[in-house]
């Protein structure tokens, strides 16, 4: 008689054996595939499973967090086109971290050269600063240069309403006149729109977070000629064909990165006029729980980051410090002693 333990080892008589081998093989096979579903139905994941057939088995439901509307389509073409043909032919318990040396969003929007990490360094952490405009000159030059490039002044209403208001490119494309109010002098920011899954997509801000922006003295010239023969539910910014203006049709309509690259901020994205705005209000001294409510973020942490100091305030920091050593610095207080009880001139009576 011939047995096979769970280990798979065979015992019995040789005559026996040889008789049965292929009926011994199959027997293998057969506690292999028990073993492995054993293991798939206590982990919910079977190891021998390649990457591309566990995602055709779990259909859509890979997407159950993210968003239908807007970023489905960028996912999904990026996990047919990119990931299946990458990695779809390993097993799915070999997709580790170590596996994928880089994350492709790292690679995005040119993101390439400006804070990047680069060790353990908290300090060395991509800052907002770093994705400003220099200065107001350098803005005028971008919004001109925009305009020209693209023939057509739409564009450079936009980068001017980014760079003045802080608002998302989505969030000033959606932005409606009655949303205007000239009496406080806001702008109320509580819708975005964009082209997504179906044609135009209108939804809430980022977070769902309504928030108000001040409307600025540069501002108000572009904002008029906006406002101009507008219905209160009419949108201000729109394409030169009556389209929406995305970060994308931005970006070929007026040849961006070559625009910015000749301008000599090569490393400037859209969303960098948003940062831009940001830096600005923060270095004009708007106090920190202001700025939050004007960007819309949740945690203060993250609007913190567009305090830091510029180096002129470094320099005014360490001026400040060298007058208070200087002997003809602050008067430092004095120690006087009293003779016969009179006053003095530093500790008068």
């Amino acid at each position: 008689m011939t047995t096979i333990s769970r280990a798979g080892t065979v015992t019995g008589s040789p005559s026996t054996m040889a008789s049965t081998g292929s009926a011994v093989a199959f027997a293998r096979s057969q506690i292999t595939w028990v073993d492995r579903m054993t293991r798939a139905a206590s982990t919910g994941l079977d190891p021998g499973q390649t990457l591309a057939q566990y995602v055709e088995a779990i259909g859509d439901r890979w997407a159950r967090q993210i968003d239908k509307t807007s970023t489905f389509d960028g996912y999904s073409s990026g996990l047919r086109l990119r990931v299946i043909p990458a990695l779809g032919h390993l097993p799915v318990n070999m997709i580790t971290a170590g596996l994928i040396d880089r994350n492709p969003a790292d690679d995005r929007a040119r993101r390439t050269a400006v804070g990047r990490r680069t060790g353990n360094d908290e300090e060395e952490a991509p800052n907002p600063r770093d994705y400003a405009l220099p200065d107001v000159a350098a803005l005028e030059e971008l919004v001109a240069e925009v305009a020209k490039a693209g023939r057509h002044q739409c564009w450079g209403d936009m980068v001017t309403m980014l760079a003045t208001t802080a608002m998302r490119i989505s969030e000033a494309s959606g932005l409606e006149a009655r949303y205007v109010d000239w009496s406080n002098g806001i702008i109320r920011v509580e819708w975005q729109l964009y082209p997504g899954r179906g044609g135009l997509v209108r939804k809430r801000t980022k977070g769902r977070r309504r928030r108000k922006v001040p409307i600025i003295e540069p501002l108000v010239p572009t904002l008029e000629r906006l406002m101009a023969d507008r219905k209160s539910d009419d949108r201000l910014l729109y394409g030169p064909r009556g389209g929406v203006i995305t970060t994308a049709t931005l970006r070929d309509a007026t040849r961006w990165d070559e625009l910015v690259t000749r301008l000599g901020h090569p490393t400037l994205v859209r969303h960098g006029l948003r940062h831009t705005a940001l830096t600005w209000m923060a270095d004009a001294g708007i106090p920190l729980d202001v700025l939050q409510k004007v960007a819309g973020h949740q945690s203060p942490d993250v609007t913190s980051r567009y305090l830091h100091p510029d180096l002129s305030a470094l320099k005014a920091a360490g001026e400040s410090f060298s007058a208070w050593w200087s002997p003809s610095g602050p008067r430092r207080p004095k120690l006087t002693i009293l003779k016969g009880g009179g006053a003095t001139r530093e500790n008068p009576r």
